[in-house]
C-alpha cells in the first residue's frame, strides 16, 4: 500500500512539473520617447514642442504589455495601448538576445504596408533572424537597415525613426500569428494586440535581452531590457519530490527482494 502511495505521488509529480514549466509572463512598460541615438531635432509645430520631448504624438498611445514564455522559450507578446484606428499600422518587434548592439531576430511585418495604411490583417507577421546594428550609428545609414517612419494623409507621426527591418526572404524562420488589433479605440479606450504561434528559444541564454517596438508612424515606440525567467522554486520542488519518490521506492523494492 505504501509502495503504491509513493508511486502514485511520484507520478503526480512527474505530471505536475510540466504545468509548472509551461506558462511564464514577463512584464514591460513604455519607458522611452525613441531609440537611443535616434532622437531627430524636429519641431512639432502640432503640439508645439520637439518630438524628442515627447513620448506620444498622436494616437496609439503604448502603453506596455507582457511577453509570454513557455519555459524559456519566447513564444508570445501581449502589446496593450490607448485609442487608435484601423489606419495606424504597427511596426516590428526586435531582439538583441546577447547584448552586442545588434538585432538578432525580428518579428517583422511581412504585408506589403502603403502609404494609406492599407493592409491584410489576418496574420502578416514573421519571425526573421537577421544582424542589424541599432547603436553608433551618426548619419543617415541606417536607412541601409531598415524603413523609416512613415504615416496615411491626414495623420501625424515621428519623423527619421526606425520601424521597420529590411528584411530578405532566406532569413525567414517560420509564419506568427498576429490578432487584435482595433479598428477604432476613442481618446482613453484600451486594447490589446497579440503575436503568438512561433518559438523564439532563450535556453542559451541568462540575464536579460535587449527588445524594441515601434509604430510604422513612430509616433510611440518600445526600447528597453527584459528578464529572461528562470523556472519558479515551485518547479524545483516537484522535481525534488519526484526524484524522492524514485529513490524512496526503489529502496523499498531491493529491500522486499
Amino acid at each position: 500500500m505504501k509502495r503504491c502511495i509513493a508511486l502514485a505521488l511520484f507520478l503526480l509529480c512527474l505530471l505536475q512539473a510540466p504545468s509548472a514549466l509551461a506558462y511564464y509572463t514577463v512584464a514591460f512598460t513604455d519607458e522611452v520617447n525613441y531609440w537611443p541615438g535616434f532622437n531627430n531635432n524636429r519641431w512639432d509645430p502640432y503640439l508645439r514642442d520637439w518630438q524628442d520631448n515627447l513620448d506620444v504624438i498622436g494616437s496609439p498611445n503604448l502603453t506596455g504589455g507582457n511577453f509570454v514564455y513557455s519555459g524559456h522559450t519566447l513564444t508570445g507578446i501581449e502589446l496593450n495601448y490607448e485609442s487608435t484606428s484601423r489606419e495606424l499600422v504597427p511596426g516590428d518587434w526586435f531582439f538583441d538576445l546577447d547584448q552586442d548592439g545588434s538585432w538578432d531576430y525580428v518579428l517583422h511585418h511581412i504585408l506589403c504596408v502603403g502609404y494609406d495604411g492599407r493592409v491584410n490583417w489576418d496574420g502578416g507577421y514573421a519571425l526573421f533572424s537577421v544582424d542589424l546594428a541599432y547603436l553608433g550609428y551618426t548619419d543617415d545609414s541606417w536607412m541601409d537597415d531598415y524603413r523609416a517612419s512613415f504615416w496615411p494623409w491626414g495623420y501625424e507621426g515621428r519623423f527619421d525613426h526606425p520601424v521597420q527591418a529590411l528584411v530578405d526572404r532566406e532569413d525567414w524562420l517560420e509564419s506568427v500569428t498576429f490578432s487584435g488589433w482595433e479598428q477604432y479605440l476613442g481618446w482613453n479606450e484600451t486594447g490589446t494586440s497579440t503575436w503568438s504561434d512561433f518559438a523564439l528559444d532563450l535556453s542559451g541564454y541568462s540575464g536579460t535581452f535587449t527588445y524594441a517596438f515601434a509604430m510604422t508612424c513612430g509616433n510611440d515606440v518600445l526600447f528597453g531590457e527584459s528578464t529572461i525567467p528562470a523556472p519558479e522554486p515551485s518547479t524545483f520542488i516537484l522535481f525534488g519530490l519526484g526524484g524522492l519518490g524514485v529513490v524512496c521506492y526503489t529502496r523499498r523494492k531491493r529491500r522486499s527482494l
